[in-house]
């Protein structure tokens, strides 16, 4: 203890620093114990029921989606799903451990709210393989643009280089197979492949 001129009443504590940072340490963000949560523990139970706290924590822990935090996050969300009535707990006979089960009042409720997640989930997938497909077709449209545009420079090269070769040596100029009589037949080979066949 620290003394002071006031006598021994107001005596600074030893651990003062230790008590300040408990008072004024900063809070925990909140929790969402809300409505999404308690859907995504509802949907768990209804498959896996009868369940015990830690095997639903076990279980939720593989998936990528999960809203939870930690077991004592997740414990939370049954707290509240228990006190509004979705789910009880009871003692299981043959592992003497408390289970989780849905409660029958609602048991069409989280029926209806699981089915009304699997129809969303095929519904964004749908979505999803149409986004895809649109996405795949306009990468093809733009790839035959480009290959068309590339045709073009392609021709336009050869037309040109038939030209130098036509200024240096008129013979082979005129052994090329694209050359007709007075012009370019670009589309020759299309010829040949209908003559082979």
């Amino acid at each position: 203890m620290l003394k002071n001129s006031w006598g021994p009443r107001y005596d600074i504590p030893a651990n003062r620093r230790i008590k300040d940072f408990f008072q004024h340490k900063p809070k925990a963000i909140p929790r969402d114990v809300g409505e999404i949560p308690r859907n995504y523990i509802l949907r768990f139970v209804y498959f896996n029921q009868p369940i015990t706290s830690m095997g639903l924590w076990e279980l939720m822990k593989k998936q990528a989606d999960c809203p939870f935090d930690s077991k004592h996050h997740l414990q939370l969300v049954m707290k509240f799903a228990r006190l509004d009535g979705w789910i009880y707990f009871e003692i299981n006979q043959d592992s003497n451990q408390w289970v989780c089960n849905l409660t029958r009042e609602r048991y069409n409720d989280v029926q209806a709210l699981v089915t009304q997640h699997r129809d969303d989930e095929r519904n964004k997938e749908d979505e999803r393989q149409t986004r895809l497909a649109k996405e795949k077709e306009k990468e093809a449209t733009e790839k035959i643009q480009n290959d068309d545009s590339y045709a073009d420079f392609l021709h336009q090269e050869l037309l040109l280089a038939a030209e130098r070769l036509r200024s240096h040596n008129e013979e082979a100029y005129a052994a090329l197979p694209f050359v007709d009589k007075g012009g370019y037949n670009i589309a020759w080979y299309e010829k040949a492949n209908v003559n082979e066949a």
